[in-house]
């Protein structure tokens, strides 16, 4: 028979353990999970919360951020009336930006695309850590303001190889705004000269297909002031892929 002490270790290492979003529209790419995750009513059983709208609703505003996440799901798989309205009023002070991707998700599976502010919050806040607000732009996909693409791709010059292969994941995909992003040649320039290789095929490729104005000159200046040997022959051979393969 359990006491009352070990109920209590339990609870909490269940609020003290990472956790994830669990529907599979708020599920965030997690490689190496080798099983599903439990689905909100699940997660939000084992947490001790109850089904029904009004307990939903409540649990938006849980101290635990997977009880929130959850709770928005379960609300979105409820379709209750009043689901969209609850979700976007506990977005307004929401601070984590995992559950704020949630929500936005939530919204716009609910063709409400107030879903979109939430997740454009995302990309914007520069203290977010930079896969997650890779994600929200690849989620907002032709639909991102180009403010959000300039911050993101921005932010991914600094954060380094990565996220620089994310976002140019993300440009070839869509061109257009890749195009009139004011740091898309030193997005492809830094990829080119990446020491992976995945990463400069990715940026090879971007040139490529996204045909952003002023790549070669980019790579030519570039080439010009490049003393290391190494990343001399990788911005040569990027410039060399490009001129002669391109149109």
């Amino acid at each position: 028979m359990r006491t009352r002490s070990s109920n209590r270790r339990e609870r909490d290492r269940f609020n003290a353990r990472p956790t994830l979003i669990l529907a599979a529209i708020f599920m965030v790419n997690c490689a190496g999970i080798t099983q599903a995750p439990p689905t909100p009513k699940q997660y939000l059983d084992s947490a001790g919360i109850g089904n029904s709208v009004a307990e939903l609703q409540q649990a938006l505003k849980d101290k635990r951020v997977g009880v929130r996440s959850a709770a928005a799901g379960a609300l979105v798989m409820s379709k209750a009336p009043g689901a969209a309205e609850s979700i976007w009023s506990a977005g307004q002070d929401e601070q984590d930006p995992r559950v704020l991707l949630s929500f936005g998700r939530g919204l716009r599976y609910l063709s409400d695309q107030r879903g979109q502010t939430f997740i454009e919050r995302v990309c914007l806040e520069s203290a977010t850590e930079m896969s997650l607000r890779v994600q929200a732009m690849v989620e907002l996909g032709s639909n991102a303001s180009q403010n959000c693409v300039d911050s993101v791709i921005a932010a991914s010059l600094e954060d380094g190889p990565m996220a620089i292969a994310s976002s140019l994941d993300f440009e070839v995909l869509h061109p257009e705004l890749a195009k009139r992003s004011p740091r898309s040649r030193d997005l492809i320039v830094q990829g080119i000269e990446s020491p992976l290789p995945p990463v400069r095929e990715k940026a090879i490729r971007c040139a490529l297909s996204c045909q952003v104005d002023g790549v070669v000159a980019a790579l030519d200046r570039a080439l010009s002031t490049e003393a290391d040997p190494e990343k001399h022959k990788l911005l040569a051979e990027g410039r060399w892929a490009i001129t002669t393969t391109g149109p």
